[in-house]
């Protein structure tokens, strides 16, 4: 009897830092999966380096004895990995191929993947909160997590953009049907638009381990602060207070271990009551609230994400199996193929202010060539608007038009946030006609 393997789903980490054309376009700017998918094909053919290089997807160590036992393989690809099982074949009446798991595994199961780190590419260039209260992971699954979800993105939505709220460059917002990001001009906020959507952003960092330090980013003036953990009804867990007088400072050890429920990734489990609120306050009136998942064990390889895929969910295009229990992916009598779910997590890249400072210390002056990118702070230069780091787009651009210009690009991946809210890469120069000094 041959063996068959046929892919139960794939995932797609979009991200733009390795998705940027040399002429500056995106991924993000193809506006269906299947445009999406060819600008990926032609990547792969033009030999551009992909994401994968930085990152590996494999399944917990505690669980790969259970996915072996149901002959679950992941499968590189060209940006994410697709995850196939062994299967049986069968034809249908109206003689559609289809197949079947060759180990049953029932509707509730998950199936869990990391996408680990082989390096600090991904922390460096990909767009998030330099200063979060949580260290929290990303947590992306096929089933609600916080609210709807549309197919095919595994992210939560963008939150609404918030007047109240102390953004960060880069951070993304909803205004009106429009992805906007954040970035400082001077003294002015500016929510600048975004071309695509589905983009991975703060609501997806829920996952926490049981203990952890929890950071007052803008707020380290506290000397009395209270924490509330609740469950997912809202019935208490924990509550405890701290004081100092002489103040807490930028952040505080908390341990929850013994009174939270942990992940059970290798039990049946409903999502939703796996969900814990912390809030947190002050005395200076300082007020959060956190939305957050545990587990020890998923966090304990520091991955960059977690992704979480349930065989069945609520909302159809993102199940598995078909209606019949079948592979979705299946052949028709006319030897015409359906796919199998194609999952997409797009990332926007780190938006920074490009900092030029002469290689000896000494004070540049702008050159008229770049007198309408960049602009003089002190002794150096700064580009006049941020961008959006990438691996092969290396123009400046105006800030109230497309025109374009070559610039020296960084080439450190160290970004540094200022009070001001404003992150820059540092680029070290020598004097030249390009940057001259004063």
């Amino acid at each position: 009897m041959s063996v068959i393997y046929k892919t139960l789903f794939e995932l797609r980490l979009l991200h733009e830092f390795y998705l940027t054309r040399r002429d500056g376009t995106t991924v993000f700017e193809k506006l269906t999966q299947e445009e999406r998918e060819t600008f990926l094909h032609e990547e792969f053919m033009e030999g551009n380096d992909p994401i994968n290089d930085d990152v590996q997807f494999c399944f917990p160590q505690g669980m790969k004895s259970k996915y072996e036992s149901l002959y679950l393989k992941i499968l590189p690809t060209y940006s994410g990995c697709r995850i196939a099982v062994r299967v049986n074949a069968k034809t249908l009446p109206d003689q559609t191929t289809v197949f079947e798991p060759y180990i049953p595994f029932s509707t509730d199961m998950h199936i869990f993947i990391l996408a680990l780190k082989n390096n600090q590419n991904l922390e460096f260039f990909s767009n998030k909160r330099l200063r979060s209260a949580i260290p929290a992971t990303y947590y992306f699954s096929n089933a609600e997590v916080d609210g709807a979800k549309t197919f095919p993105f595994l992210t939560n939505s963008v939150p609404v953009q918030d007047g109240s709220y102390m953004y960060e460059q880069g951070e993304l917002s909803l205004s009106g049907a429009v992805v906007q990001e954040f970035y400082r001009n001077g003294n002015t906020d500016v929510f600048r638009d975004v071309k695509g959507n589905g983009f991975a952003n703060e609501s997806d960092r829920i996952l926490l381990p049981g203990r952890f330090d929890y950071v007052f980013a803008d707020n380290s003036n506290l000397t009395q602060v209270t924490l509330n953990l609740k469950d997912y009804q809202g019935n208490e867990l924990v509550s405890f207070s701290i004081d100092d007088d002489a103040g807490l400072g930028e952040k505080i050890s908390v341990d929850f271990n013994g009174y939270i429920k942990q992940l059970p990734i290798t039990t049946a489990f409903k999502l939703e009551q796996q969900f814990h609120t912390l809030l947190v306050t002050g005395n200076n009136g300082f007020s959060a609230i956190h939305k957050v998942i545990f587990s020890n064990e998923l966090t304990l390889q520091r991955s960059w994400s977690v992704f979480d895929i349930s065989a069945s969910v609520s909302d159809n295009p993102f199940n598995l199996l078909a209606n019949d229990s079948f592979l979705v992916r299946r052949k028709n009598a006319l030897g015409i193929w359906s796919p199998a779910p194609v999952f997409e997590i797009p990332v926007k890249s780190r938006l920074a202010y490009w900092r030029y400072i002469n290689n000896k210390g000494k004070e540049l002056n702008v050159p008229a060539s770049l007198a309408n990118y960049v602009k003089k702070e002190g002794m150096v230069l700064v580009t006049k608007v941020p961008r959006a780091s990438a691996r092969s787009w290396f123009l400046l651009r105006e800030e109230t038009s497309s025109s374009t210009t070559y610039a020296p690009n960084p080439y450190e991946p160290i970004i540094k946030m200022e009070n001001d809210r404003r992150s820059f890469f540092d680029i070290r120069v020598p004097d030249s006609e390009l940057f001259p000094e004063v």
